[in-house]
């Protein structure tokens, strides 16, 4: 379901309640001049009867264009008598006659009661007073209305258009600018200042833990160096003396610069996004770089065949430690989730995709060393995607048209 904008949630039910309002308000108002209308009709009656209570006339008469004045229960229509009964007293108004008809029986001197009958259809104009007053209320209140909902969107927008600012600036917003922070836009609520305090603070405090990260890897990239260098020292001193043992020591020679690469690609990976100045030691990434890392991982027991598909040349050139290690996690990562069945790799001038069976359907085949491949992907600028089935699992290196060539 697709989230309304907040703007749209407010304005909405206001609208709805402004307009509900106004029609309650004319329906009140209707109300109020019908009842006052009859009130106003019943009051007349009670005045006009105590007039002619000590004027009756000697027979029954019409008072006016509207009243009359009944002597005697026979004299009334026969239409009035159906609804009242000779004993009947009181005011009433009667609903089942052709006209709108009160009624009042009213005390004589002697005893006995007189009825005054008011015909109020014959005073109702063509247009009833409350279709004439709602008419008259609906061209005065209507432009009131719109100006009313038109000032409510606009306190509305006024009220709005800070988060969409702050919107704005996370969009454009560059994380890694150390003092980068997001500026209160004018007009603001307290609540959008606080919401802006927190941003700014949880930012803060993720910058401070991605700088430790960040440091304790460039440390410890920094010193392992040292033994790396020492045991590829004592290797090269017992590759000529020890032959029985040259197997064990090719292996340990692959590990060596394994780690040599991971410890270069860490104390790249902890420094800026982009690398100032000169790659060095850059090589292009093409059909022989992948034949080279292939053959250097061909040497481990657990690697399995490679079908290598190439249909062209990205022309890619990057850093050697970094091509190292994000093709060895690839290719690492295929053998470590896959069944054993050939693992494919296709290069393209635009990508770069390996392919491998999955040995367990409910794995998600992906480990540790794709998160690598993923930091270095970010730091070159490329794009990494993964998907997988139930039975095969693809990652997929997106290359950036821009880095094709070196930097000098």
């Amino acid at each position: 379901m697709k989230a309304q904008s907040l703007q749209r949630q407010l304005l909405l039910p206001l609208m709805a309640l402004l307009l509900a309002l106004m029609l309650g308000n004319a329906l009140l108002m209707q109300s109020a001049l019908n009842w006052g209308s009859e009130a106003q009709t019943r009051q007349q009656l009670v005045y006009q009867a105590q007039f002619w209570q000590a004027r009756l006339p000697a027979y029954s008469q019409q008072i006016d264009s509207f009243t009359w004045l009944v002597l005697a229960y026979d004299d009334l229509p026969a239409t009035v008598r159906e609804q009242v009964s000779p004993l009947w007293r009181g005011l009433d108004e009667l609903s089942g006659v052709q006209e709108d008809v009160f009624i009042l029986s009213w005390p004589k001197p002697a005893g006995e009661v007189f009825y005054l009958l008011f015909n109020t259809q014959q005073i109702e104009p063509d247009e009833p007073l409350e279709t004439q007053v709602m008419l008259r209320y609906g061209l005065l209140i209507g432009p009131a209305v719109l100006l009313g909902l038109l000032c409510l969107w606009w306190l509305i927008r006024r009220a709005v258009q800070p988060l969409k600012q702050v919107q704005q600036q996370l969009q454009m917003w560059d994380g890694y600018v150390e003092q980068a922070k997001l500026v209160l836009p004018p007009h603001s609520s307290a609540e959008v200042r606080q919401l802006l305090q927190a941003l700014n603070q949880a930012v803060q405090q993720v910058r401070q833990a991605v700088a430790r990260e960040q440091q304790f890897t460039r440390f410890a990239s920094h010193e392992l160096r040292t033994p790396v260098a020492v045991v590829q020292a004592a290797l090269e001193r017992l590759q000529g003396t020890l032959p029985a043992q040259q197997p064990a020591l090719a292996r340990i020679a692959r590990a060596v610069k394994d780690m040599q690469g991971l410890i270069e690609t860490f104390l790249l990976l902890a420094r800026e996004r982009t690398v100032d100045g000169a790659v060095r030691d850059a090589v292009l990434l093409d059909a022989h770089y992948l034949q080279a890392v292939q053959a250097h991982l061909a040497e481990a027991r657990t690697m399995p065949t490679l079908h290598v598909e190439v249909e062209g040349v990205p022309g890619q050139w990057a850093s050697a430690a970094l091509l190292h290690v994000l093709l060895s996690n690839l290719l690492r990562n295929a053998a470590q989730h896959g069944d054993g069945s050939p693992t494919q790799v296709r290069l393209t001038p635009a990508a770069l995709t390996v392919t491998n069976r999955l040995a367990d359907e409910s794995s998600a085949g992906e480990g540790w060393g794709l998160q690598i491949v993923r930091a270095i992907c970010a730091h070159c600028g490329w794009q990494f995607a993964a998907e997988h089935d139930d039975q095969t699992f693809t990652a997929c290196v997106c290359f950036n048209p821009e880095s094709a060539e070196p930097s000098r």
